[in-house]
């Protein structure tokens, strides 16, 4: 395996810290801002990368580079482990009351074995309004969830976790406040009214937001 340059080295190790952190890879875009230089001082260095066996990049798709192997020349988590996760109906709208039924499954996600815990379940769902905007969520996300309709006790979560939740037949994302004697479940934008409970019928906690550009 071909030696790195110092700032190879530097750009790659960016690029794995990047993705570990949001999910997704960064853009040839944020590189160079992180780095303070041009476009064609990145593509530079991510050929490099790509020639020498660290990293792949798909052609003409955003956030398409994948670490396949760090600085030390070692495979990556992310490069050893891809797993799928079941993805919601767009609309949210539940034929059965297990969300994780097949019948309320549209499609299945790949996510890197590295952000996921053996010992746990997840799904995903696509954010399909901007009722979570304030949070951070956007229109068109993906949001990734740990399953926790089996063993979840509210009593368990501080006050404003975000959750996954059934509100009239349609699961929706929330944050979650207990008051004295109700559970409040609150959007972030001011358009929509939070709704008010005595329980709640949880079905995951956030643990990550998948976004894309076009």
């Amino acid at each position: 395996m071909k030696n790195l340059t110092d700032r190879q080295r530097e750009v790659l190790q960016y690029i794995s810290q990047f993705t570990e952190d949001n999910v997704s890879p960064p853009t040839v875009r944020e590189i160079g801002e992180r780095f303070n230089i041009s476009l064609r001082a990145v593509q530079d260095h991510i050929a490099a990368l790509v020639k020498k066996g660290y990293i792949s990049l798909t052609k003409k798709r955003s956030r398409s580079i994948r670490v396949l192997k760090n600085d030390s020349g070692s495979a990556s988590s992310e490069n050893i482990s891809v797993n799928s996760v079941p993805l919601l109906k767009q609309d949210g709208t539940l034929s059965t009351t297990n969300i994780l039924d097949q019948e309320n499954i549209q499609d299945y996600k790949e996510i890197p074995g590295y952000f996921l815990s053996k010992e746990d379940t997840y799904f995903a769902c696509r954010q399909s309004d901007d009722s979570m905007l304030r949070a951070g969520i956007l229109k068109g996300d993906i949001a990734l969830f740990k399953y926790t309709e089996d063993s979840f006790n509210a009593a368990d979560l501080s006050d404003g976790t975000i959750v996954l939740t059934i509100i009239d037949g349609k699961a929706v994302i929330r944050c979650m406040f207990r008051e004295s004697a109700r559970i409040r479940l609150q959007a972030e934008h001011e358009d929509y009214h939070p709704v008010y409970v005595q329980e709640v019928k949880v079905s995951g906690i956030l643990k990550g937001i998948f976004r894309t550009y076009e």
